[in-house]
Order: C-alpha cells, then sequence, then structure tokens
C-alpha cells in the first residue's frame, strides 16, 4: 500500500531561492535522496550557510517538512511516518501546507498567526523561535486557500510575511533590455502559483538582449479585472509584484476634530490593508466626556474609487478590502489604448497617453520629452499597447538624442 502512494513535493528552496523543479527531477522510485549542497543548487546566497528546505506529500496524506543544514542530505521514502492522514480545510480556508525557519518546522506556529483567513506576522526569531543559533536564516511555507493553487513563500529572517486571498495574476507584456520576455514571466508565475512574481533581474534569468548595457525588467499586469499597472526594476534587484492593495484614509474627523493622521497612523499598525476600530473619545484622546460623537472616515484603495464609512460612539468600524476598480477594453476597435508605458526607471504612462492624437502616437524616447531617470544609462521606452479589444502589443525602443527622431509611431486603423 505505501508504494502505491505517489510522492508530490509541493516545494523545495536552497538558501532563499526556489529549486523545487530540481528536487521534483532527483524523485527515483517514489523516494528522493539528495544533497544540501552548492554541487547541487550553485551558490544562491553567498558567503551565508544555508538550509535544504522540502516539504512533501504521499498522495493525500498529510505534508511533512523536511529541513537539512548546508552540507548534509535530506532523504525520503515511503514509510509509515510518512503516510499520516490528512483531513483537508474547508473550500476556501487558508491552509498551511508547510513551513520552515532555519531548520525548524514551524507549520503550527505560522498556523496559529492566521486571523481571518490571512497571514500578516515577521519571520523573526521572537515569532517563530530560534531554531538555529547565529545563523541567518531562511523562511519557507508552501500553502493554499483549499482547494486552489498551491502558492510559496520564500523570504529572509526579519521580513514581514503577508498572505490573503489574490485574484490571479495576467501578464499582459514585459521587457528585459530590448526583448520581449513576456512568456518567460508568464511561466515563472505560473510556477509561482499564478497570484504574484518575485524574481531576480538577472541574464541568467531573461538572456542579455543588450550586451554591455545596464537593463531593466518592465512588466504590464492586471489583478482580476482591475486597471492595468506597470512594474520595473533595474538589473540585478528583485522584482516582486503582489496583490496587496493598501487603503489611504483621506479625511477623517470624530466629531469636529480631524483624525487623519491618527487612522493612517492605525492603518499601518495593522498591516496597511485595513482597518478595525471600536470608537471611543479615550482612542482620540477627546475631553468632552458628556457629548456623544461620530466618526466619519473617507478612504481609497489604491485605484478603487473614494468610499465613506461611518460609526457612533462605541461601535465598531471595520473597513476591509471589496471589488477593485473593475476595467474594460475600448470597445472601438481602432480605439488606440496605452495600457503602460516605462522610460528608464520612471512610469510614463500617463504622458504617453497625452500624446495619443487620433488613434495615433509619435513620439521620441527622448530625456526632454520623459525626463533622465537613470542618468548616465541608455534607457528604453517601453510601451504597452492595444487597438480595442485586440491583443496587448509591445514596443521597445532605445533611447535617442536628437528630440526631433520620432522613432515610435503606433497606429490603429481598420
Amino acid at each position: 500500500m505505501l508504494t502505491t502512494l505517489q510522492l508530490v513535493i509541493l516545494l523545495a528552496a536552497y538558501g532563499p531561492v526556489d529549486f523545487t523543479d530540481v528536487v521534483r527531477n532527483h524523485v527515483s522510485n517514489n523516494s528522493l535522496t539528495i544533497d544540501a549542497s552548492n554541487g547541487v543548487f550553485g551558490d544562491p546566497w553567498y558567503g551565508t550557510q544555508k538550509s535544504l528546505v522540502i516539504i512533501y506529500q504521499y498522495g493525500d496524506s498529510k505534508p511533512i517538512v523536511a529541513t537539512a543544514p548546508e552540507g548534509s542530505k535530506i532523504t525520503i521514502v515511503p514509510a509509515e511516518e510518512n503516510h499520516q492522514p490528512w483531513n483537508p480545510p474547508s473550500v476556501g480556508e487558508l491552509s498551511i501546507l508547510g513551513a520552515a525557519y532555519g531548520l525548524a518546522d514551524v507549520t503550527t506556529k505560522v498556523t496559529s498567526q492566521i486571523q481571518q483567513n490571512r497571514l500578516s506576522f515577521t519571520s523573526n526569531n521572537p515569532t517563530l523561535a530560534d531554531g538555529w543559533f547565529g545563523v541567518y536564516k531562511t523562511f519557507v511555507m508552501a500553502y493554499q486557500y483549499y482547494p486552489g493553487r498551491i502558492m510559496t513563500v520564500i523570504g529572509k529572517e526579519n521580513e514581514n510575511i503577508f498572505v490573503s486571498f489574490a485574484p490571479e495574476l495576467r501578464i499582459f507584456k514585459a521587457a528585459y533590455g530590448l526583448k520581449d520576455v513576456t512568456d518567460i514571466v508568464k511561466s515563472i508565475v505560473q510556477k509561482q502559483g499564478s497570484t504574484r512574481l518575485d524574481v531576480q533581474v538577472e541574464n541568467n534569468v531573461f538572456g542579455d538582449s543588450w550586451y554591455g548595457t545596464q537593463k531593466s525588467l518592465v512588466v504590464v499586469y492586471q489583478y482580476g479585472d482591475g486597471v492595468p499597472q506597470v512594474a520595473f526594476q533595474r538589473e540585478h534587484g528583485q522584482m516582486a509584484i503582489a496583490f496587496s492593495p493598501k487603503l489611504q484614509v483621506l479625511e477623517a474627523t470624530y466629531g469636529l476634530k480631524d483624525v487623519t493622521e491618527i487612522l493612517n497612523q492605525l492603518v499601518q499598525k495593522q498591516g496597511g490593508m485595513g482597518l478595525d476600530l471600536h470608537v471611543n473619545y479615550k482612542f482620540f484622546n477627546d475631553q468632552d466626556i458628556g457629548s456623544k460623537r461620530s466618526l466619519m472616515v473617507f478612504y481609497q484603495y489604491e485605484d478603487s474609487a473614494p468610499q465613506a464609512s461611518m460609526e457612533c460612539d462605541d461601535q465598531l468600524l471595520s473597513i476591509r478590502y471589496a471589488d477593485p476598480t473593475k476595467y474594460s477594453p475600448m470597445s472601438e476597435y481602432t480605439k488606440l489604448e496605452v495600457m503602460g508605458a516605462v522610460y528608464g526607471l520612471e512610469d510614463v504612462t500617463k504622458k504617453v497617453q497625452g500624446k495619443v492624437t487620433d488613434n495615433q502616437l509619435i513620439l521620441s524616447p527622448h530625456n526632454q520629452v520623459f525626463g533622465d531617470s537613470w542618468y548616465g544609462v541608455q534607457k528604453t521606452l517601453v510601451i504597452v499597447y492595444r487597438c480595442g479589444q485586440g491583443a496587448p502589443g509591445l514596443v521597445i525602443q532605445k533611447e535617442v538624442y536628437d528630440v526631433n527622431l520620432n522613432s515610435v509611431n503606433i497606429t490603429c486603423s481598420q
């Protein structure tokens, strides 16, 4: 019976890097033996002692966490202890399949941090205990909103960990230097659970399309039905895209008192995405004890429309993220829409949108047009566009030194 249950590697990390595919390729006869060494994985964290973490499962048995310090090994065989029964969670429930901090299995500790079906904590010794004294550790976790995709988090000690249900991340287009790397980015997103992107911007990931020039990665993306957004990062940097709509309190009054700054500080303390407050005069240090007051809050979630909420004294005010601004492509086939644009290290989407005339875009990728966001580096202008509801298009142009050279010419026509 034991050998009939398939060994499934849910997640494997060596240091702060995902090596799940490498470890899966080492599985043989439903078993695994693999060294935690640079000889197998390379050295993804130079100068730091690393750990190998593998989160695995036999069939529908309980997921298990295995760890080993650099220089040791992990062996997994279909033994009885690897086939413990597992009761799946309720549909839609956040489930921590496995988590490791350094060499310690912290699945139970992380599970205890779940509140309102989400996670928000810091991966540090006070929270998770120091299971590997004197070593700068990594935090590795596999989780799912059952029975959805299995997603992963890999970070370093003292990083903030936030997990909340996220819609699917859609990549419209991506460019690295002069190269269209859309398919590469889409593949990375899929491997990471289709809701986020976390990648080191390096030539060995995307290829060197512009030898001798420092490059940037530009990504135009969308969450669910939200508006398209742009992200960019220079070579050797870390690009991270995650669904984390931030709450901003625009204006807030308690009685006649302006409490905007007080509430914004409270939002940050509570993780930046929501607000819970028992409304009372003591919190706002209001000395007028005998009067009943109300708290009025005008707020906004990033690209969503501003909203208002009000509660009276002794009531609970709770603000949560609801539906984002809905985005609809242009209905007219010939309508030119600029979905995102980056020049060097600056988001110039609105500037480029303002250059569209009669469904045509003609402009020069020049500092006089966009400013110099990356001094001393020859930049690229990356534009993602589409005509009506057609497929997104991608334009990549080098910076020119003659402002009269209009090297960008996009036209939508029947």
